[in-house]
């Protein structure tokens, strides 16, 4: 995978995660689903799938969760925090092993 194409990845992670943070209700069912998931269809993809569900990316191939860890505050926690290192979410609580 090139250079821009993982910025590209990492930015629309980022921009996922934001939107599940400050603009999507915690009822909804992307809230329910912390982790964010790219397509795993192999290093030369280029289509940079990024969703905050699991299922297909546009080229039709499962995606994959990535993020080893997530926020541990809670069902009513709003931050969507994954991380692939045990630490301490942006809320301040120490992450949990992903589901």
């Amino acid at each position: 995978m090139g250079k821009s194409l993982r910025m590209v990845v990492v930015f629309t992670a980022a921009l996922v995660l934001m939107l599940q943070t400050f603009i999507l209700p915690a009822s909804s069912s992307v809230a329910a689903d912390r982790g964010v998931h790219i397509c795993d269809c192999g290093k030369d993809c280029k289509c940079g799938t990024v969703a905050n569900k699991q299922g297909k990316c546009v080229c039709g191939v499962e995606m994959k969760r990535t993020g080893e860890y997530d926020c541990n505050c809670g069902k009513d926690c709003k931050c969507g925090t994954v991380a692939n290192k045990q630490g301490k979410c942006v809320c301040g609580v120490e992450m949990q092993k992903a589901k």
